[in-house]
């Protein structure tokens, strides 16, 4: 178990402003004052991809998107990593989250998603990282799919579709959520479904550590920046069920 800030220690997030640079090692340095603790349960040697949650106040549906991941892992060629990083309001399923993530992060307190996910990737064993949301639900192929988009080296990243899980209706009013069944050229509209090789990730310094909507654009500008050639696309068959208002 890695040690960061106790439960006693005021969070401030006034010096983390930018983008997190160098090596894994010094992303994990960068965010450790923000960090509770670690808890690691059976992490694969060599996975082949990272799936990473965080979450926030939603104890009532969490579980059921770690087991909604945990039955897609079933249906991969590699090994799959999941990581669980909490931003709080979890403590009633604590036990339960922990036995379905290999990698259990309580951060210190809500230290917003960008700084969550970038810590998770920092701490991912696998070459694909995989972001979803942890209010919804992906559909058994949606893993396996991604490890097939992935295997084509020319894709640097893609994202997913969503779909009503609830509450269409509302939901229809996200038009960046459902964009047809056909595959295209896109950037990273949706954060919670989406899917990036690690090197790339890191080498683009991750997700803006301030913003709050868009940071999934930011990042597709940094990626090309860095190699005008990459492909960033939209995958329709990486499904995740979640509403976009209730």
């Amino acid at each position: 178990m890695d040690e960061g800030m106790t439960s006693n220690q005021e969070l401030d997030l006034s010096s983390w402003r930018s983008y997190p640079t160098g090596t894994a090692e010094d992303w994990i340095k960068r965010y450790q004052p923000l960090v509770r603790d670690v808890k690691e349960t059976s992490v694969p040697e060599s996975p082949s991809l990272s799936v990473i949650v965080v979450a926030w106040n939603s104890a009532e549906l969490v579980v059921e998107a770690l087991d909604a991941i945990q039955a897609a892992t079933t249906h991969c060629s590699g090994s799959v990593e999941i990581i669980l990083v909490d931003n709080g309001g979890l403590d009633s399923v604590r036990s339960e989250i922990e036995e379905r993530s290999h990698q259990t992060i309580r951060m210190a307190g809500n230290v917003n998603q960008c700084r969550a996910r970038n810590y998770g990737a920092a701490r991912a064993h696998g070459p694909v990282l995989v972001f979803l949301e942890d209010d919804g639900v992906i559909q058994e192929d949606h893993l396996a799919n991604t490890e097939r988009w992935l295997n084509n080296e020319d894709i640097c990243a893609v994202r997913g579709r969503v779909l009503y899980k609830d509450h269409r209706y509302f939901t229809t009013l996200a038009g960046h959520y459902d964009i047809g069944s056909e595959p295209r050229d896109d950037c990273l509209v949706t954060e919670g479904n989406m899917a990036i090789r690690r090197d790339s990730y890191l080498t683009a310094g991750g997700f803006n550590e301030v913003l709050i909507g868009n940071e999934g654009v930011d990042l597709t500008y940094r990626l090309k920046l860095q190699n005008p050639g990459a492909l960033v696309r939209y995958a329709p068959d990486l499904v995740l069920r979640h509403d976009f208002a209730d």
